[in-house]
């Protein structure tokens, strides 16, 4: 797993990207298809959104969140 820089918008928001050499761990996480866009809070999954979206459509889910 590669962390991502911090946004910008929000510093408290933390972003990772997974390679295929970490393959693990998207089957920890049930993921099956790419894109995947799993949001954690405190640790958990919170939300799980598989397929492509607009820049709008992830930051609205995942300002849902915070």
């Amino acid at each position: 797993m590669r962390r991502l820089p911090r946004s910008r918008e929000n510093p408290q928001r933390s972003e990772a990207a997974v390679s295929n050499q970490h393959s693990a761990t998207p089957a920890k996480f049930g993921v099956r298809g790419i894109p995947t866009l799993i949001i954690f809070k405190n640790g958990v999954v919170a939300q799980t959104k598989v397929g492509g979206l607009s820049k709008a459509q992830i930051t609205a889910l995942v300002d849902s969140h915070v």
